[in-house]
């Protein structure tokens, strides 16, 4: 193996999954220079007939409007290149960019919809989106492009969009999905084939944990079932259990299980059946009896996967693909496949949204800006007009059609990631049931993972974890949009 170097985490991980709605952004809040005043000091008030139209304006007329947005420093450089880009094609509309920190904003745009002052296009987290359309907050995009003749489901990907019924309340403006990322040499070392890059031939759970088996190894070499070998001083671990335990990656494992957090209508759970405890009996076992990842408790002292990964202290975890810049910028040649699975292909897709206001003053012009910040074929060539790069992946089905298109939007990436990522969002991810369940942070974030926090711990077993889940939550659940 070649000397393995000590990695410098960055922060481009962080900066990425900000824009997705998993995360907060280490920055503060700021609008673009080119800006006008701050939204705090705005006079102008956002009420008005949401159908109005601009038509009766003087030729001429600057419009201006307000976008908010909780993007990070990274991610204003693409942002910022698209608004360039759509004011120079729109010379009589303004765009009042707001960055406001991610752990901010919330509050302030709740504070701001309260008072009637809704900005005109506004970023929501994934959860909320469905919610606030039918709210009224958010304004029906439906009737907007069938007055274009536009039909939204022929442009974008089907997890890309966010509807109840016949309405259209938010698009995304990019996805994202989970992978596994694998260290090669420690593979060729092993002498452990690389997991397959078709979504649609995945690892099965068995030949994941056999694989984690071979690449977990202590100080003396040995591995896991070997007489002698020694848990508590290992030199490389197979896998990681922090990235297996979170929410995120226990989705994908669990469509691939054909279950969920929730039953198939959203009406019960679906993670205390017997397929929802397989996978959740078989993720603790990685520490807890399989020994090819570190205890909950052992991972409190170590690096990020990413960075043990890099350094060859970790062979494969799983996570997000937002992360995948952690690796580009250290130019590092990371494997990248899809997580393993338990009976069918799966995979789970989902991304923040842009809405736009129900009542803003600018319908027409709000909604062209609206179009210009969904379309991911329009960012990719602002950004590369401007220097700049577009995160995450596209949202558009003609960024699929063609190993030109994928060329195109992928430059930035390695072709593993390109066609897996690819091979995810086309043909095997669903949409997340933090898309579609009504009160899926209350149940899942505050109630279920906290629970489960005991069977990681090996305090009990899967089925005594979740024993009880059912008749506590299930009175609670609020269906799917």
């Amino acid at each position: 193996m070649k000397k393995k170097k000590l990695v410098s985490l960055l922060v481009a991980g962080s900066m990425v999954l900000t824009m997705i709605g998993c995360g907060v952004s280490p920055d503060t809040g700021k609008k673009n220079e080119s800006s006008a005043a701050t939204a705090e000091n705005s006079t102008e008030k956002k009420g008005g007939d949401a159908g109005a139209s601009t038509d009766t304006l003087p030729e001429g007329e600057q419009v201006e409007l307000e976008l908010y947005t909780w993007w990070s420093t990274g991610e204003q450089d693409a942002g910022n290149a698209v608004i360039a880009e759509f004011e120079k094609e729109n010379p009589n509309i303004k765009v009042n960019v707001n960055y406001i920190p991610y752990a901010d904003y919330s509050s302030k745009l709740n504070t701001m919809i309260s008072a009637d002052e809704t900005p005109d296009v506004f970023f929501v987290q994934e959860y909320l989106v469905n919610e606030w359309g039918n709210k009224g907050v958010g304004m029906d995009l439906a009737p907007l492009y069938a007055e274009e003749n536009i039909v939204p489901e022929d442009l974008y990907i089907p997890t890309a969009m966010f509807k109840t019924d016949d309405h259209l309340w938010g698009i995304s403006p990019n996805m994202t999905t989970v992978v596994m990322y694998y260290n090669k040499e420690l593979f060729d070392e092993a002498g452990v084939a690389y997991p397959p890059s078709d979504p649609e031939q995945p690892w099965s759970w068995e030949q994941y944990v056999d694989a984690a088996e071979k690449l977990t190894k202590d100080a003396k070499g040995k591995h896991p079932g070997e007489e002698g070998f020694d848990y508590n001083n290992i030199q490389t671990f197979g896998t990681m259990m922090t990235s297996v335990t979170s929410w995120i990656t226990l989705s994908g494992l669990l469509y691939s299980n054909g279950t969920g957090f929730f039953n198939e209508d959203g009406t019960g759970l679906g993670i205390t059946s017997k397929e929802g405890i397989e996978v959740l009996q078989s993720v603790a076992d990685l520490s807890l009896k399989n020994q090819v990842a570190p205890t909950m408790g052992m991972s409190k002292g170590l690096q990020s996967p990413s960075a043990m990964l890099m350094n060859g202290q970790l062979a494969m975890f799983m996570e997000g693909a937002y992360i995948y810049p952690e690796f580009e910028k250290e130019k590092y040649d990371v494997g990248v496949t899809t997580q393993p699975s338990f009976s069918v292909p799966s995979g789970m897709a989902w991304a923040s949204a842009f809405m736009m206001s129900k009542n803003t003053k600018h319908p027409k012009e709000a909604f062209k800006l609206y179009k210009a910040l969904a379309d991911y074929d329009y960012a990719v060539d602002a950004t590369q007009k401007h220097g700049a790069s577009v995160s995450n992946l596209p949202n558009t089905k003609s960024s699929y059609e063609s190993q030109e298109a994928i060329d195109k939007w992928s430059k930035n990436y390695g072709e593993d990631f390109a066609e897996v990522t690819s091979g995810l969002l086309t043909k095997v991810a669903k949409s997340g049931e933090n898309t579609i369940m009504k009160n899926f942070s209350t149940v899942v974030e505050q109630t279920i993972m906290p629970q489960l926090d005991k069977l990681w711990l090996g305090e009990m077993t899967a089925e005594e974890a979740v024993k009880g889940l059912d008749e506590k939550l299930t009175e609670k659940l609020e269906g799917k949009w």
